[in-house]
């Protein structure tokens, strides 16, 4: 059994992370038995620490335990990063569709790249403070500081200024326009009239790229919510692509406690 943690929110599903939800779409696209472990973000470095799961985080110089993080029983392993943990799972599991085929792995990186800055980061400055309501008090007080510092004014702030936010939008309209012609790039270069047919990359197949926007798309969703003005914004961007993909992977974002 493959065990994930995650990070408990205090909205219906508990999970938030869009990381954490582009892992759980390749574990049920895969079919790989698995469950999820709940913890709370003030908890995570003591129950990760406690737990021997794997380090993944070094960006300021500390080490730091981050989410996604699996425990696979059938073998012992533990392994942090969700592109790390895709690309174990397709090595480990070889009968499951493969998500980073071999020699791909720089191409997957890349990606991952592009969705963080033109997608995930783009965003982030507007789902962020919306975030910090679905967290516990001894939680929101770092969470709280590291909003602040991203959006550069006090937390509170940010919802009495909407036209601050609509200029959040306006830019990550750009940059989910990029992705929007990498998608479009891809399916030209594969020459493939069956690209058309489905809301995937290459048509009809989930590839990773799809499961790496997607968690992006159902992270976004969660935290908006289905009426908000932005979501509904967002549905509309580069001919509905994304609501279609959103809508596709669907089935595969079941959350197993």
């Amino acid at each position: 059994m493959i065990t994930l943690y995650d990070l408990e929110f205090t909205l219906p599903g508990k999970t938030v992370s869009p990381f954490v939800m582009k892992t759980r779409l390749a574990l049920n696209y895969k079919k790989l038995p698995h469950r999820t472990v709940w913890i709370k973000d003030h908890e995570l470095q003591a129950r990760a620490a406690e737990l021997g799961l794997p380090i993944n985080d070094i960006s300021d110089g500390a080490p730091r335990y981050k989410v996604p993080i699996i425990h696979d029983s059938s073998t012992g392993v533990s392994v942090s990063d969700s592109a790390r943990i895709i690309a174990y799972l397709d090595k480990t599991y070889p009968d499951t569709p493969t998500l980073i085929p071999a020699g791909t792995e720089a191409a997957a990186v890349a990606l991952d790249a592009a969705v963080l800055t033109n997608i995930i980061g783009s965003v982030f400055p507007a789902i962020a403070p919306r975030i910090g309501s679905l967290m516990d008090e001894k939680s929101l007080g770092v969470f709280r500081a590291r909003v602040v510092g991203i959006i550069g004014m006090k937390y509170e702030e940010f919802f009495e200024r909407p036209e601050f936010e609509r200029g959040i939008w306006e830019k990550a309209a750009v940059g989910f326009s990029v992705a929007d012609r990498i998608f479009e790039k891809a399916r030209l270069v594969k020459g493939d009239a069956s690209a058309d047919e489905g809301p995937f990359l290459t048509g009809k197949d989930i590839t990773y790229a799809d499961i790496s926007v997607g968690g992006a798309l159902i992270w976004a969703r969660r935290v908006l919510g289905d009426h908000e003005e932005p979501w509904e914004v967002l549905k509309g961007w580069n001919g509905g692509r994304w609501l279609k993909l959103y809508e596709a992977l669907q089935p595969y974002a079941v959350i197993h406690a």
